[in-house]
Order: C-alpha cells, then sequence, then structure tokens
C-alpha cells in the first residue's frame, strides 16, 4: 500500500529527526492519496513540530483530531495539541 509506506518511512526519519524535508514531501504525498488518515496527519504534524512550524504542526494535528475514531488515537491527538501549543508559546517568549 504505497502511502503506508510512504507515511512508515516519514515516521521512521522523524523518529531519527533526520531528513526531515524528505519526509515533508512524503508524508504529504501520502495525505494527497489518504487525505482521511488521521494516521498520516499526525505524521505530518510531527514533521512540521521538529521544524519549528509550529501553526503547521497545529493545523495537521487538527485535522488528525477531525478523523480520529478510537478514543485512545483522541486522547493522543489532544495530549499532543497540548503539547504543541505549549511549545509555541514558550517559543514567542
Amino acid at each position: 500500500n504505497e502511502p503506508d509506506i510512504l507515511n512508515n518511512f516519514s515516521w521512521s526519519l522523524v523518529e531519527q529527526n533526520k531528513n526531515l524535508e524528505e519526509a515533508l514531501e512524503m508524508s504529504t504525498k501520502s495525505l494527497q492519496i489518504q487525505p482521511e488518515n488521521p494516521y498520516y496527519w499526525g505524521t505530518l504534524a510531527e514533521i512540521h513540530f521538529r521544524i519549528g512550524n509550529f501553526d503547521k504542526a497545529l493545523l495537521a494535528n487538527s485535522e488528525a483530531r477531525k478523523f480520529a475514531e478510537d478514543q485512545e488515537h483522541i486522547k493522543s491527538i489532544e495530549e499532543r495539541t497540548h503539547q504543541l501549543a505549549e511549545s509555541m508559546n514558550s517559543s514567542v517568549k
């Protein structure tokens, strides 16, 4: 499944904190194929966060929340949203 491969490889780059621009391209492509996949949106959010695009990270996380169905996944997304908001606030100070 091409979008899964793209997303999984993107996530592996995120975990290594390497080639984030390449991860961003692949993550974006996976979302072009499956725009309602909350896990893909979560990957994109994490990439934007690590690049320092906090606004885009929050927007992507919001999309992940919109499409998530599993309560545990929703809770995880909401916790990450809170962390992203805190990071934004501390970077402004």
